[in-house]
């Protein structure tokens, strides 16, 4: 389960996230849907470790995230695809999808590359 409770982040001085809670359980899809300026970036960027939360929570599988480097959280199976979609448009969806396992520890890729055989 992926769990973020509380979050408040933001840019040098300007507050962007204000007490944000998200829970995520394990088969569940979120979209995160808004106007442009709304926090969703940051919220994602918050969520992978590459904007610091300045108070909150943020768990993965039971294990905190919010002192975890962003290359740490990776590893851990945590990530994002920025809506420019930098994948490989000569791959199938499986293959992209297959090859952002190759960073997660075997458990969580076996557990992962199950649930793709499920839904492709």
């Amino acid at each position: 389960m992926f769990c973020m409770r509380e979050v408040h982040a933001g840019y040098g001085a300007t507050p962007i996230l204000f007490g944000v809670s998200l829970e995520v359980r394990q088969g569940e899809a979120v979209a995160l849907l808004g106007k442009n300026g709304m926090g969703k970036t940051t919220l994602m960027k918050t969520a992978i470790g590459f904007l610091k939360p300045w108070r909150g929570a943020i768990e993965f599988e039971g294990r905190d995230l919010t002192r975890l480097a962003p290359h740490d959280i990776a590893r851990l199976g945590v990530g994002l695809v920025p809506e420019n979609r930098r994948i490989f448009p000569g791959l199938t969806v499986r293959e992209n999808l297959e090859l952002g396992l190759s960073a997660a520890p075997r458990r969580s890729a076996a557990l992962r590359e199950a649930r793709l055989a499920d839904v492709f």
